[in-house]
């Protein structure tokens, strides 16, 4: 049974679905409509993918998408989205994946937990939900990922923390989006399982650093340069404040098969 990849235009998503196109299996890719058009979806169909675009908030589209899907790998979603559309989108994909029998939802998080942040507690408000659900899920909650096409990555790299009071010190574990693609290709690859699973499961880069380190390994300018017009939300500068030692220290602790390291200065 085949596997739909939401947030399949780009970063993460797109990674996970090419990983799961050399797989040999069957898959979908679910385009948002917001972001890319019949070119993307084009492009995709060439290569062998079924593809739907549409809004990630439209049930009915979102369940005929599903028909037949065995695992859905939630890629969607992260600290450049709306909290309160991520939110929605979590509940309808929740309905419809329950309304076309789906029978596993892999999710990327991130590690870290705070009530206090908004966005951390949107994210444990979106795992309650999941874990409610009768099918099994798999919640992989990483440190910072990064990527060349990643659009969190490409900001940081442009200076976006310029003048933010961001933590320069917070102890950083960043992870490569590829490794975190491949945790997400074994997820899935772990079919047949008794009974209900929900499993919640920590990926750390290979390398702890200070986030003024990773900042410098992307290109960032320094923290004190002049502040952008575009400053990052409050509840994102106070994330990355977290240090990766403490936030989310319940959760298991693990590294991908062959993670690769952050670029090092060019």
């Amino acid at each position: 049974m085949p596997v739909l990849v939401t947030g399949a235009e780009r970063g993460l998503g797109a990674r996970v679905l090419a990983q799961l196109r050399a797989s040999g299996g069957e898959v979908r890719a679910y385009l948002d409509a917001a972001v890319v058009g019949d070119a993307a979806a084009a492009t995709l169909r060439s290569q062998g993918c079924k593809v739907a675009i549409g809004e990630l908030d439209d049930e009915g589209h979102l369940e005929a998408a599903l028909a037949q899907v065995h695992t859905v790998a939630h890629c969607w979603g992260g600290p450049l989205h709306d909290l309160d559309e991520q939110l929605t989108v979590a509940g309808t994909l929740a309905s419809a994946l329950l309304g076309a029998g789906v029978r596993r939802l892999v999710w990327v998080r991130e590690l870290a937990d705070d009530d206090a942040n908004p966005y951390l507690a949107l994210l444990a408000e979106i795992g309650e939900l999941f874990e409610e659900l009768p099918v099994e899920t798999v919640m992989l909650a990483t440190t910072l990922r990064h990527g060349a096409d990643d659009p969190l990555t490409s900001r940081l790299a442009a200076g976006w923390l310029s003048g933010s009071g961001v933590d320069a010190l917070a102890a950083h574990a960043p992870i490569d989006l590829d490794d975190v693609a491949r945790a997400v290709v074994v997820a899935d690859r772990q079919r047949g399982t008794a009974g209900e699973l929900h499993l919640r499961l920590g990926l750390r880069g290979p390398e702890e650093m200070p986030l003024r380190t990773f900042l410098r390994r992307i290109g960032a300018p320094e923290l004190t340069a002049t502040p952008r017009p575009d400053r990052p939300p409050p509840w994102l500068v106070d994330w990355l404040s977290h240090p990766t030692g403490t936030a989310g220290a319940s959760l298991v602790s693990t590294m991908a098969e062959g993670a690769s390291p952050v670029p090092p200065p060019t």
